[in-house]
């Protein structure tokens, strides 16, 4: 009887059970970070030298795919910044956005919807999909002039999210600095971003305590 050829007897990521693949996909992926941060991304090497920085990513296209709907699945992604959000959305590509499961979003300004791509952010939110909960977090900086296009922006931003995914809940806190802030009736701008927000997102659907907690995937 012959001998198997090394390339014949020779184990290939594929070959092993998927269980296993996703155990090898999360020791590799950030395994002590469930909050990944996206910082000032605005260019495709932002994204693919952090986030997507592991080798797994350049091995073959299904082992890619796996990878980016795993690592989607399983993070929760804070990105301060619409162009942030975007750029990001735009690079990990239809498969990772259908994927995604937890996100949260920092509205910094008012020209954040105008100037950095909210048109494009909407767009992209529809692709989030398929079965399973889908949180999605919109962080206000309490600087923000809650004009009618912020606002209208915010509403399409809700629609799109809903339209997609059935089971989607989509939340919304005050930023002060980075941080969650604590709402002060005293302020008359505060109350005219909160006032905003009740009617885009819903007075319901406030936050309230610290959740901007975040890690640099530069860093880990």
């Amino acid at each position: 009887m012959s001998k198997p050829t090394s390339n014949e007897s020779m184990a290939t990521l594929l070959s092993i059970p998927g269980e296993i693949r996703n155990t090898i996909y999360h020791l590799c992926l950030f395994p002590l970070s469930p909050s990944l941060l996206g910082l000032h991304f605005s260019h495709p090497k932002d994204v693919f030298y952090t986030l997507l920085r592991s080798p797994l990513f350049r091995t073959c296209r299904q082992i890619r795919a796996e990878v980016l709907s795993f690592l989607a699945a399983t993070k929760d992604f804070r990105l301060p910044g619409i162009r942030t959000a975007t750029t990001f959305l735009r690079y990990i590509g239809p498969i990772g956005r259908a994927n995604l499961s937890h996100m949260t979003i920092a509205l910094l300004s008012e020209q954040d919807v105008d100037v950095d791509g909210g048109k494009e952010l909407v767009r992209f939110m529809r692709d989030i999909k398929g079965v399973g909960r889908r949180r999605v977090v919109v962080g206000i900086q309490t600087t923000v002039n809650m004009q009618d296009g912020v606002i209208g922006f915010l509403t399409a931003l809700r629609e799109s999210l809903e339209e997609g995914c059935e089971d989607m809940h989509v939340s919304w806190c005050l930023l002060e600095n980075g941080l969650p802030a604590k709402a002060s009736p005293q302020e008359v701008a505060r109350n005219q971003t909160i006032a905003g927000l009740e009617r885009a997102l819903g007075k319901e659907n406030m936050i309230k305590g610290t959740m901007w907690t975040l890690v640099d995937a530069r860093r880990v």
